[in-house]
């Protein structure tokens, strides 16, 4: 459920740049709002290469309010947006936990590199057809018990 608090200020940052949009300070169209997107992003780059942590909050800040902009140009709403994206993330980290919890392995113990081999596989499996299972498998062959796992979790979860 999202919080109203965090809904609040989601459509707090939007409510800002649409009143300064009704007065003419907007971008003509959402070319401009990407580009200022990695304009942000770059200087959160630059902050944290200094390490200025104090200014990469800052930017960071900045970053999340062009982000939300961009949902206005696309007219959607920032909370459900970033709901839908929580349940997703839910959905496929599920997935990869239950992956290794299938070999046998904790999650802790597993190197980088195969947390996201079944991170790419969850993305490709997580409310799965037999097509993507199969797409998963032919991605990576060395990993064939994906497309099984994916099966147990789908029965499991009821997806």
């Amino acid at each position: 459920m999202i919080d109203a608090k965090d809904s609040d200020v989601l459509q707090s940052a939007w409510r800002i740049q649409d009143d300064a949009a009704q007065l003419g300070f907007d971008w003509p169209s959402i070319d401009g709002v990407l580009d200022k997107i990695q304009e942000e992003l770059e200087e959160v780059r630059e902050a944290l290469a200094a390490q200025d942590n104090a200014h990469a909050q800052l930017e960071l800040g900045d970053l999340l309010f062009s982000i939300i902009n961009a949902a206005r140009f696309l007219k959607v709403d920032p909370a459900e947006m970033l709901h839908a994206t929580n349940e997703k993330f839910i959905q496929r980290f599920s997935w990869v936990k239950s992956h290794f919890r299938q070999q046998g392995r904790a999650i802790e113990n597993c190197s980088l590199d195969e947390l996201e081999a079944a991170w790419q596989c969850a993305k490709t499996v997580s409310g799965s057809t037999e097509d993507k299972i199969s797409s998963c498998d032919q991605k990576r062959p060395t990993e064939s018990h994906c497309g099984t796992l994916s099966q147990d979790f789908d029965a499991k979860s009821g997806v």
